[in-house]
């Protein structure tokens, strides 16, 4: 540790000179006081860091703040918009554009349900025209068949569909029915325009299927054995194989047949001793076997039949996709025997059939219902949304990044330790020259001459702090500081008032 009469090597030296300003009321300070206290303070705090770093002098660091620093725009909400802006786009095409198409009736739609049920009554025209007058009449045997539905062609919201179905007894055919209809695939009502090229049956109402999202309400159905519809009433709800199901109910009174497909298929009369063989095997009250029996002899060779239709159906129908779950379905059609003047003699069971689809049927139509409606549900709804929420959240979260701004740097505290500045540094030099110039001054004068009374000391011009007191002034007093000393003139700080300043 060195004394306040050290000398402190290797550092610059100045002398103690008398101001040369004739204003100034300080004679004691040095030039370099003088100077700092002339010169303005913008001039010792640069403002820019390039004048920072100048007057730091290489390795050290600016002593004002640092400068504020350029905002630098950040370049990952602009892929997050876009992004969003994606999902969006998205979302409209799937509920826009291929919900719409998937809700129509498919290009490729086919559908096979196999049938079963009982034949309470058949009239069998082939044993007829072969003479097999005992096996021309049928009762109560199983029958089986399949109902088919497909899609022929389609022209934008046009399809062509054909329906076919046939029945058989023990394998040999009872019976068989096939039409075309132009269809609207959304309504499954009428088409509004038919290519010129198509060949279809004239229809009304429901055919083949019902549409997507079925309501609970009242439809019309079109009936081909009457060329007329009927209405077809929404009853109940209820579930079906375990998937919820619209119940529809359709009742069509006795009502004559004018189909000429199904009248084809018809024998429109029967010779008297056809009649007289069946007689004894017509399912008819007693009473009505009495007259008919009454009235053959006076019959002509061949007794004109006309026919009614009659029939009840029963439709379960997923409402979300339209598909049919199952049908069942009781079919009468009578043939009348008129006698002499037109009067109504018997009326023969043609066609009595009770029909339902099978089990196995059943179950393949719940699994295209659940997979149809699954993929319904999926992209007009789940999908859509999903993609709506993703892009909401990437928009909200590319606007908050391109709007709030990034925190700054937090600049690393100093240790509390000595750093020197240009003030500080320029100090010291001036410390170092006044103790020099003492040392001089006093050069060859004895030890005791150097401390006699009244001889200020010189001031401390280390780095190191004083910890030893002071020597005693001629007041017999001790500062402990050093810009204290006595017959020194204290510095003033920035933002100070030099000594001597009176107040205001």
């Amino acid at each position: 540790m060195r004394t306040s009469g050290e000398e402190v090597p290797d550092r610059p030296r100045d002398v103690e000179v008398e101001s040369s300003d004739a204003g100034s009321s300080h004679p004691g300070r040095t030039a370099a006081e003088a100077r700092e206290a002339q010169e303005p303070r913008e001039a010792t705090e640069p403002r820019t860091a390039r004048g920072q770093a100048q007057l730091a002098g290489p390795g050290r660091e600016p002593s004002g703040p640092p400068p504020r620093a350029r905002r630098r725009l950040r370049w990952w909400p602009i892929p997050l918009a876009l992004l969003g802006l994606a999902a969006f786009a998205a979302a409209a095409i799937l509920a826009w554009s291929v919900a719409p198409d998937r809700t129509q009736l498919p290009k490729d739609y086919a559908a096979t349900r196999d049938i079963t049920g009982t034949v309470h009554a058949l009239l069998s025209q082939p044993a007829l025209e072969s003479g097999n007058i005992a096996g021309a009449l049928v009762t109560n045997v199983p029958v089986t068949g399949q109902r088919t539905v497909r899609v022929v062609s389609t022209s934008g919201g046009a399809a062509q569909v054909q329906e076919e179905r046939v029945l058989a007894v023990d394998g040999q055919p009872i019976g068989s029915g096939s039409a075309t209809y132009a269809v609207d695939r959304l309504s499954l009502e009428p088409a509004a325009s038919v290519p010129a090229d198509w060949t279809v049956d004239p229809h009304e109402g429901l055919t083949v299927a019902f549409p997507v999202n079925a309501d609970r309400r009242d439809y019309s159905i079109w009936i081909p054995d009457m060329q007329t519809t009927a209405p077809l009433r929404f009853v109940r709800e209820e579930s079906r194989e375990g998937v919820n199901t619209y119940v529809y109910q359709v009742d069509v009174p006795e009502t004559p047949i004018h189909n000429p497909t199904v009248l084809s298929t018809l024998p429109s009369s029967l010779s008297r001793s056809a009649l007289e063989g069946m007689l004894p095997m017509l399912p008819i009250p007693e009473e009505q076997r009495a007259i008919l029996a009454q009235a053959v002899p006076g019959l002509p060779d061949q007794v004109p039949i006309r026919y009614t239709y009659q029939a009840g159906s029963t439709y379960w129908v997923e409402p979300t996709t339209g598909t049919i779950v199952d049908i069942h379905q009781q079919v009468v059609r009578t043939g009348t025997v008129a006698g002499p003047g037109g009067a109504m003699l018997a009326t023969l069971p043609v066609y009595n059939v009770d029909t339902r689809f099978a089990d196995a049927s059943v179950a393949a139509a719940v699994r295209e219902a659940n997979d149809r409606r699954d993929g319904l549900t999926a992209i007009s709804s789940t999908w859509p949304w999903i993609l709506v929420a993703l892009g909401a959240v990437a928009l909200l979260v590319a606007l908050l990044g391109l709007l709030v701004r990034r925190r700054p740097p937090r600049r690393p505290v100093p240790p509390p330790s000595y750093r020197p500045t240009e003030r500080t540094t320029r100090v010291d030099v001036d410390a170092a020259r006044r103790a020099e110039a003492w040392r001089q001054a006093n050069a060859g004068r004895p030890a005791d001459a150097q401390r006699r009374a009244g001889q200020p000391q010189p001031p401390y011009a280390g780095q190191s702090p004083h910890t030893e007191p002071y020597r005693e002034t001629p007041a017999g007093q001790t500062t402990g500081e050093p810009d204290r000393e006595p017959g020194r003139i204290p510095r003033h700080g920035p933002g100070q008032p030099p000594p001597g300043t009176p107040e205001p």
